[in-house]
C-alpha cells in the first residue's frame, strides 16, 4: 500500500471553505490534503494556509497548488505563510518559464516547489530544472508521457537524489497506471487522489479506495489491475468506429 493525498479543484471563495474541506477529508481517514486556491488573493491563500493547519493540526500533512497563478512577490508571500505553517511543499506558484523567480523562491523558501503539471513540462524539461538546481521536488504523469516515460523520468530523477511526485491522472485507467509506477519506484511520496470521484473516476468495476490505513492498497488483478466496466463505457458512447 502506498499513501495518498486527496485534492479538489478550486471550488471555494475564502478561508472557510477550505477549512471544512479539510476537516471532512480528515473525518473520512486522509492524512493529507492538497489546498487549490484558485482565484484567492495571497492574501486570502495565506490565511487559508494558517486556518487549515489550525483545524486539523499536526495529523494531517498539507500541501498547496496555485497552478501558476502567482508573480513572484505573491508567490513569496504565500510561501512565507507555508514556511510557518510546515506545509509539505508549493506547487506550481509561478508559470514554468519563468525559471528566475523558480530559482529564487527555492533559494529562500523552507518548503520544496514541486514543478511541474503543466502540459509542455516533460522529461528534458525536468532534466533541465534538475540540473540548474531550480526545484527539490518534480511531478509528472502517465497522462502525458506514458508509462515508459514516466519510468524514465523517475530514475532521471532518482539520478539527482530527488523526488519525483506522481499527478493528475484525470480517469480511473491512468489513475491505475500511475499507481503502478509508483508501486515499481523508490521516489515517490503520494499518490495523488483527486475528488470528486464523478470526475475523476469512471468506466472501470472497481475503483481505487482508501484503505483502513488511509492509504491504497496495491492493485492484484492483471495488467493494470481493473475492469473496464462495458455496460457504463456503452451508456457513454458518443461515436463507433469501424
Amino acid at each position: 500500500e502506498v499513501p495518498l493525498y486527496a485534492t479538489y479543484p478550486p471550488r471555494h471563495g475564502a478561508p472557510a471553505g477550505f477549512v471544512e474541506e479539510a476537516l471532512q477529508l480528515k473525518a473520512e481517514g486522509f492524512r493529507a490534503y492538497k489546498i487549490h486556491p484558485g482565484p484567492l488573493s495571497a492574501r486570502d491563500a495565506a490565511a487559508t494556509a494558517e486556518k487549515v493547519r489550525e483545524a486539523v493540526g499536526d495529523e494531517m500533512t498539507l500541501m498547496l497548488d496555485r497552478n501558476h497563478g502567482y508573480d513572484f512577490r505573491a508567490a513569496l508571500f504565500v510561501g512565507h505563510a507555508l514556511d510557518a505553517n510546515g506545509f509539505y511543499w508549493f506547487e506550481d506558484p509561478v508559470p514554468v518559464s519563468d525559471v528566475e523567480s523558480i530559482r529564487e523562491l527555492t533559494r529562500r523558501l523552507d518548503t520544496p516547489l514541486n514543478m511541474s503539471d503543466t502540459s509542455e513540462f516533460l522529461l528534458h524539461e525536468a532534466a533541465n530544472f534538475l540540473q540548474l538546481g531550480a526545484v527539490r521536488l518534480i511531478r509528472g504523469t502517465v497522462r502525458k508521457i506514458g508509462i515508459t516515460g514516466l519510468k524514465k523520468q523517475m530514475s532521471l530523477v532518482e539520478g539527482f537524489n530527488r523526488v519525483c511526485e506522481i499527478g493528475l491522472a484525470g480517469n480511473s485507467a491512468l489513475n491505475a497506471a500511475n499507481l503502478h509506477v509508483m508501486m515499481s519506484s523508490l521516489n515517490c511520496t503520494y499518490f495523488e487522489y483527486w475528488l470528486p470521484k464523478t470526475v475523476h473516476q469512471w468506466g472501470v468495476i472497481s475503483q481505487l479506495e482508501i484503505n483502513e490505513n488511509g492509504n491504497l492498497d496495491a492493485p492484484t488483478g492483471p495488467g493494470l489491475g481493473i475492469e473496464l466496466d462495458e455496460d457504463w463505457i456503452a451508456s457513454h458512447r458518443v461515436a463507433t468506429l469501424s
